[in-house]
């Protein structure tokens, strides 16, 4: 049977844009009823089911067009997804506000192949959340497994509108991409660098990928479960799709935020535009922060030790900074582009270090990153550990101590606000900042471990205190 495409209320925005152009058939038949259902639909096309499915059937969807579940179902053989998209897009008969319990995919796993060896392509799971005026949370149970790998061109996930809720465990063989559909998150909010301030796109569960996590949007997203990879990148560069409405956009992306509720597993983040929230203590334990400029220009990142939209402030972990590349072609100074980590209430950011390069035993990571914030910093990592700060004020007003490890102030770095250094036996700071009153407030430095001046920053007067100072001084001067 064909149908207008209108004819039902379905991702209208899509339609809008013309992702649903060609012919459109509505299955009214249960077709996992009596076994496992193939279903191949043609690039371009669409198959809407508005009739729940049910037995032990599972659903193979071939072709690049779109298949569009759209009733809650008991069906329990999962979805095996080996070309083209399927939608998630729950009618009003799953529930018109609330929390929806959406189980248009049944009762078993979603099993996406993604690019793999033979084929190169759309292999996209949507799932369609709800729009600007539409007060339900679309919940969806099912685990998903991504056997192949996906890109900025091809991912594997795209979340429609806003405020859908993944409770199963993602998991990947290699790289896992995401992002947010452009089209139906404007229609809920037009800025596309606040965008995140206003559309919640989605809160997801356990991730883990053997590769890399990738993603590209603009909203805002929670991460409620633990997240487990080598590498969660947030620099990528997006493909534009032909019914994007807004060609402007560019290949990447504005802004986006992070919520991360529970301690993780990932290796090293790297971004250039976003904003991460801590909503508890330690949650990024060990993960080495890379700042990028790649792919987008030059654009600044934020690391809350918050959660968002709170004042509550918690303990962090991180393996360290590093900004890539180091030189920027801006001016340095508060305002301008970089991590900015975002403390308060005393609590203390630890830089727990990153292991050495194959063949060396030290390393070393630079960081033009922007400490603000009624915060402490500690480094504690190894022997052979250094966090070099370069080029930037930084507004901490608590007090730095070097556990284990070192810690360097180096270029034309400040700590205007800083009020007491602690370096601790073993441990090691050296101040070689050419700024001259470059930690003007403080008013204790206690040294029972190595304290290097240079040359530079002892003649350009940096560490001018401003009141009397009587530390245990291993110092150094050269």
């Amino acid at each position: 049977m064909k149908m207008n495409i209108f004819a039902v209320s379905f991702v209208a925005f899509a339609c809008a844009m013309g992702a649903f152009a060609g012919t459109v058939t509505e299955i009214t038949d249960d077709m996992t009823a009596q076994g496992d259902w193939e279903v191949t639909v043609a690039a371009g096309d669409s198959n809407v089911v508005t009739v729940a499915q049910s037995g032990g059937g599972k659903i193979v969807k071939k072709g690049g067009g779109y298949l569009v579940l759209r009733k809650n179902s008991t069906f329990t053989g999962g979805v095996e997804l080996q070309e083209g998209f399927v939608m998630v897009d729950p009618d009003a008969d799953a529930g018109t506000s609330g929390t929806v319990n959406c189980t248009a995919l049944g009762s078993g796993d979603v099993t996406i192949l993604g690019q793999r060896s033979g084929y190169t392509g759309y292999c996209e799971l949507g799932i369609v959340g709800a729009g600007k005026d539409d007060t339900r949370i679309v919940t969806v149970a099912n685990n998903i497994t991504v056997t192949g790998t996906s890109n900025g061109t091809y991912p594997a996930l795209v979340i429609y509108g806003q405020k859908s809720v993944l409770t199963g465990k993602i998991t990947a063989a290699a790289d896992f991409y995401f992002w947010d559909d452009f089209n139906s998150t404007t229609a809920i909010s037009s800025s596309q660098f606040n965008r995140y301030l206003k559309v919640l796109s989605c809160t997801l569960g356990e991730i883990e990928a053997v590769g890399t996590i990738g993603y590209a949007g603009w909203c805002r997203f929670v991460l409620a479960g633990k997240v487990k990879t080598p590498k969660f990148d947030l620099s990528i560069i997006r493909a534009q799709r032909s019914y994007d409405k807004d060609k402007s956009f560019g290949n990447n992306n504005a802004h986006g935020a992070f919520v991360f509720n529970v301690p993780c597993e990932i290796g090293e983040l790297v971004d250039n535009h976003r904003l991460i929230y801590c909503a508890a203590a330690n949650v990024l334990p060990g993960t080495l922060f890379r700042h990028t400029i790649e792919n987008t220009g030059i654009t600044g990142s934020v690391l809350g030790m918050n959660g968002y939209g709170s004042s509550t402030y918690y303990d962090q972990k991180l393996g360290g900074l590093v900004s890539s590349p180091l030189g920027h072609t801006v001016k340095w100074g508060s305002s301008e582009y970089e991590w900015t980590v975002d403390g308060g209430s005393s609590k203390t950011l630890t830089i727990t270090g990153i292991a050495p390069e194959a063949g060396e035993t030290e390393r070393e990571l630079v960081t033009c990153a922007w400490l603000r914030g009624a915060m402490n910093l500690m480094i504690d990592a190894y022997d052979g550990f250094t966090q070099t700060f370069s080029n930037r004020t930084h507004t901490i007003s608590k007090t730095i101590r070097v556990k284990k490890g070192g810690c360097r102030m180096a270029g034309l770095v400040t700590f205007p606000n800083l009020t007491g250094i602690t370096v601790d036996q073993g441990a090691r700071f050296d101040f070689f900042t050419t700024t001259s009153n470059a930690v003007t407030a403080l008013t204790s430095l206690t040294v029972n471990g190595t304290f290097t001046m240079s040359a530079a920053a002892a003649a350009s007067g940096a560490l001018d205190t401003g009141s009397p100072i009587t530390p245990r001084l291993n110092l150094s001067i050269g």
